[in-house]
């Protein structure tokens, strides 16, 4: 009896070559008598012919994947943000030797609520840095969030934050922050500062940004990332894949950027629906073509290995070690992401070569972002637009008077207002409406709110912007007669109080 031969393997099906590599089957032929399958080699466009004794075909992926309830616990608390849970492991690390200290061997979660909370004020009222000195408040402050994101998956059923059983702790560590910061603590001395426009120059003219070299491409692209899509310093750079920004050109043939962003700080994916509105863009520059965003990166993909140029391939990628001696037609990066420590410190890296002092970090470039866009007088629902944030306070954060600025309000202060001082008033509101011509009445209507930005010697009534409603204002002269009788002068009574 003849035996009964399968039909050939279905175009689309991943195969298995020599037990090793993998592989798609695109074709299949039986004009010799066996099967023979065209197969493209994965990752690549390379196709090979080979028998079908040398494949084995893999199964179909399951629509419907065994689930382990084990696995339930251990998946969601893989999904919570990295830096978030590896801050939580080191607060906790530090209670269990402060436990540990005091001869407690359960963990906290074992621990009954009574007694829970007597230990952790405690623990509040004695911590100290393992150099003896106190933390700051925002450290305390983080301590208690991380035990009570710690009980809370583990279902203690009561919250640190919340419930009255640790109204305690919360009033000790209140306590605690006031005492520290009548001690000068609590000023974050060691924040970064915003990246400025001359500094900027700087990196351009010692060559950290450009497109001369691989090292100066990936930190132009970093900046350019940073600072025109909002991007945070690190982990947002590092979950950048290739197909995440698209070339493509408007109506007019301006060449652009665009940006579809992933999973972010305020942005994790719980709700679908919570999207940017509008897709960061980058355009070209043709008035300073040697500084175009576009052009770097179409320098950057030209340079890339062709067969890591896919939608799911890591947008930053390795450089040779060997720089100073590569051609310029010559591959410049490696088939391999770029280390996420390395990509954390650029900006440090790139200020340091060109001997910039002061302290900047990732974040000053995002900083910048913020600053440069507040000092020209675009409103702060357009610059969250950019930046991604969803609350409008922390562009107000984000955004401080700069040192030109601050130079021109202590000499207004220390300046007699008959001499010199009236001159750096005058030099500060021409500084302040400088876009006035645009930005007079500037206001931005949305969806769910518009930005009423009041500038010149208003400010002296109205500081800040105005959000929804309307502002009417008459300016009358002192001797026009307003047709009313003056109003009567009322004795205010004074008032005890213990405020300073």
């Amino acid at each position: 009896m003849a035996t009964m031969r399968h039909l050939p393997w279905p175009t689309g099906s991943l195969v298995e070559i020599d037990g090793s590599g993998l592989g798609k089957i695109m074709s299949s032929d039986m004009s010799t008598g066996d099967f023979m399958y065209e197969v493209e080699i994965d990752g690549t466009d390379f196709r090979v012919t080979l028998p079908e004794h040398r494949l084995t075909l893999l199964p179909k992926k399951k629509r419907f994947q065994n689930v382990d309830e084990s696995e339930i616990d251990n998946f969601v608390h893989n999904q919570t943000n990295k830096n978030t849970l590896s801050k939580t492991m080191y607060d906790l690390k530090l209670l269990r030797n402060y436990l540990s200290s005091i001869g407690e061997q359960r963990s906290i979660e074992q621990i009954p609520v009574g007694e829970l909370s007597q230990i952790l004020c405690k623990f509040f009222l004695g911590i100290r840095k393992s150099d003896g000195s106190n933390y700051e408040p925002s450290s305390l402050r983080c301590f208690m969030s991380s035990f009570d994101r710690h009980l809370k998956r583990l279902d203690y059923g009561f919250s640190l934050v919340t419930s009255d059983e640790f109204r305690k702790v919360r009033e000790v560590l209140q306590a605690k922050q006031r005492d520290l910061k009548k001690q000068g603590k609590g000023n974050k001395e060691n924040k970064a500062s915003a990246i400025n426009d001359e500094e900027i120059e700087k990196l351009w003219e010692s060559c950290q940004l450009g497109d001369k070299t691989p090292e100066s491409i990936i930190n132009t692209l970093w900046f350019y990332n940073t600072v025109h899509f909002g991007l945070r310093g690190s982990d947002e750079h590092r979950s950048m894949q290739w197909g995440d920004v698209k070339l493509n050109r408007d109506s007019s043939g301006v060449e652009f950027l665009e940006f579809t962003e992933r999973q972010t700080k305020t942005r994790q994916g719980e709700n679908p629906k919570d999207i940017r509105e509008v897709k960061p863009k980058m355009f070209s520059n043709s008035e300073n073509a040697n500084r175009c965003p576009v052009e770097v990166y179409k320098t950057y993909a030209a340079k890339r290995p062709k067969d890591y140029c896919n939608a799911e391939d890591p947008f930053y990628v390795a450089t040779h070690t060997v720089q100073s001696s590569m051609k310029s037609n010559a591959q410049w990066f490696k088939r391999q992401p770029i280390g996420v420590n390395k990509l954390s410190s650029t900006m440090k890296r790139m200020t340091s070569i060109a001997g910039i002092e002061k302290k900047l970090t990732n974040h000053s470039a995002r900083k910048h972002l913020v600053q440069k866009l507040s000092e020209n007088n675009v409103p702060a629902n357009q610059i969250m637009q950019i930046t991604g944030h969803r609350n409008i306070q922390s562009i107000n954060n984000y955004s401080h008077i700069n040192e030109t600025q601050h130079k021109a309000i202590s000499k207004i202060l220390s300046t007699p207002s008959s001499s010199a001082g009236s001159a750096a008033s005058s030099i500060y509101l021409a500084q302040q409406n400088n876009h006035i011509q645009n930005t007079a009445a500037s206001t931005t209507s949305s969806t769910s709110s518009s930005c009423v930005t009041i500038h010149g010697g208003l400010n002296t009534l109205i500081s800040g912007n105005v959000y929804g409603g309307s502002i009417t204002v008459n300016v009358m002269s002192s001797t026009q007669n307003c047709g009313s009788p003056p109003m009567k002068k009322r004795r205010i009574l004074p008032i005890d109080s213990d405020s300073e």
